[in-house]
């Protein structure tokens, strides 16, 4: 009898140990995406997460993904549908509460230009994660690496194309005369990093802008934002970005809604910033902001659909210009004599959306309305204001 005591305590130690060891572990961390157009789920989407290998979607177009806690960048690409986010838009940011999954729905919508059947893929000799490579031929087309290092890019058409890639800091060569059959898929494509770059965009903004606003590179022939080369700056403060490497890019600012656009003459005029970067010369410029048009949208009336936008107290008329995802202009804008083509004389502030290019239903454009004055001294106009460049999406019906 005196050994029931000490057994009775091993027994009780033995099952306490035997329940801790049976404690489930917690659930995981997960990001779950979801990736849908216009008639349903898209398979073979794919998914790039910051910081980890690429992931496609199923046939449900849907995908799981283990992440750490924390805020994550996300960026969809896939065959025949333009990115999410859209080209030149900021990335989309996705925060993951620790042991939860996380549900995230992407629409995409359709590419109504420039898709074929072929594809290449790679990636890069020095791995990086998040590096814009570009594989230029009549179409140029644009994808992000993931954390190995790798990219793909579909729904290119049939050509000989130079692929090349850009990252703050470094610049890359070029693997030319990569062939792209119709369904066909070239692999192995390898692209050399060069060495360090440090090439430098500067200059100042000017104009009516309280607080401060972005300033980015974009990709001439995709219209992709060169990763990390953007920066923020205040009216008439100097601003730099550095680590740009060689190349011809676009210079914009304003790029979110900030109430402030880039002077919308450089558009009337097509004189925007180009600079000509190459491994270290700085590259000075003086970007002028202008006011923005608010209230851009469409509505569906007996006419069909309706472009339409608040009054702008200076506005003479209005100007309008509806193009696709990639740029194109379709409607409206400015022709080569710098003339509106399309305008809308204050205070009207709608108009019907008739593209002389038929519109794709189920896809989106982009619609874009410049505020003019009269100026009778030269039997010409002035543009005083204009809609941000990246809003008026809308959806053709």
């Amino acid at each position: 009898m005196r050994f029931i005591g000490p057994i009775t305590w091993a027994l009780v130690l033995v099952a306490s140990l035997s329940c801790g060891e049976d404690e489930p572990p917690p659930p995981p961390t997960r990001l779950s995406v979801s990736v849908m157009g216009p008639t349903g789920a898209i398979a073979g989407a794919r998914v790039l997460i910051a910081g980890l290998a690429a992931q496609k979607t199923d046939a449900t177009g849907k995908v799981e993904v283990d992440v750490p806690e924390g805020v994550h960048g996300v960026r969809i690409e896939a065959k025949g549908f333009v990115t999410d986010p859209l080209p030149g838009d900021f990335p989309r940011v996705v925060t993951t509460p620790k042991s939860v999954t996380t549900s995230l729905e992407v629409s995409l919508w359709p590419k109504t230009d420039g898709v074929g059947s072929g594809a290449l893929a790679g990636r890069l000799a020095a791995p990086s994660d998040g590096v814009l490579v570009v594989a230029r031929g009549t179409i140029d087309y644009a994808a992000l690496t993931d954390a190995s290092g790798a990219f793909e890019l579909e729904g290119l058409l049939p050509a000989q194309y130079k692929v090349t890639a850009y990252e703050k800091g470094f610049s890359y060569g070029e693997a030319s005369g990569v062939a792209v059959a119709a369904d066909g898929r070239t692999e192995n494509v390898t692209v050399e990093r060069l060495g360090p770059a440090d090439g430098r965009v500067e200059g100042q903004l000017t104009g009516a802008l309280s607080g401060t606003t972005a300033i980015g590179l974009f990709d001439l022939g995709t219209g992709e934002v060169l990763p990390g080369l953007r920066v923020y700056a205040s009216a008439e403060a100097p601003f730099s970005i550095e680590g740009v490497p060689p190349g011809r890019f676009l210079v914009d600012a304003a790029l979110e809604l900030d109430d402030v656009v880039v002077d919308p003459d450089l558009v009337r005029t097509d004189t925007r910033p180009i600079v000509e970067v190459g491994t270290t010369a700085a590259q000075p410029l003086s970007l002028s902001l202008s006011p923005r048009v608010r209230g851009i949208g469409t509505r569906t009336s007996s006419a069909g659909l309706m472009l339409t936008w608040s009054p702008h107290s200076e506005a003479d008329f209005y100007v309008v210009e509806v193009t696709d995802l990639l740029g194109a202009t379709l409607f409206g804008g400015f022709d080569a004599r710098r003339n509106w083509r399309a305008r809308v004389l204050h205070p009207s502030t709608e108009l019907p959306i008739e593209p002389a290019n038929p519109l794709r239903a189920g896809a989106a454009y982009r619609a874009r309305v410049f505020a003019a004055i009269d100026d009778p001294t030269r039997a010409s106009f002035e543009l005083v204001a204009a809609s941000e460049s990246r809003e008026g999406l809308f959806v053709a019906p």
